[in-house]
C-alpha cells in the first residue's frame, strides 16, 4: 500500500493518463481496504450508492460530487454495477442492490 488514502469511486474511472492494474475484490477484501490506516477519500458522486457503500462497507462513505485526480501509487475502491441503468434513471439503493455490483481495486502504477 502507499501512504495515500484509497480513493472510494463508483465506477470505474481512469482520472489521468498511465499505467493502472485493475484486479476483482471479494466484499470483505473491500472491507479491508477502507479500514487501511492511511484511511479513505470518497468520490462517490451519487448519494444512494453512497448509502448502500456504507451499508455494506460498514463505513459512513459520503456523497462526494468533486473531480480527483488518482496519484501513481495510489489504490482506488472501485464499486460496479453489473448493468448500466436506462438513460436518465438514478438508482435508489434498493435498484442498485437489486442490480447487482461487484468491487475492484484499481491502482495506479504511474
Amino acid at each position: 500500500m502507499s501512504n495515500y488514502p484509497v480513493v472510494v469511486f463508483n465506477t470505474g474511472i481512469l482520472t489521468d493518463f498511465g499505467s493502472y492494474d485493475f484486479v476483482e475484490l471479494t466484499l470483505d477484501e473491500a472491507r479491508d481496504l477502507v479500514r487501511q490506516p492511511e484511511g479513505f477519500v470518497s468520490a462517490v458522486g451519487h448519494q444512494s450508492s453512497a448509502d448502500v457503500l456504507t451499508e455494506i462497507l460498514g463505513v459512513e462513505v459520503p456523497e462526494n460530487r468533486a473531480f480527483y485526480t488518482q496519484k501513481t501509487g495510489q489504490v482506488a475502491l472501485v464499486f460496479r454495477l453489473k448493468k448500466r441503468p436506462p438513460e436518465g434513471v438514478v438508482l435508489d439503493a434498493e435498484s442498485i442492490k437489486e442490480v447487482g455490483f461487484t468491487f475492484g481495486k484499481l491502482t495506479k502504477l504511474s
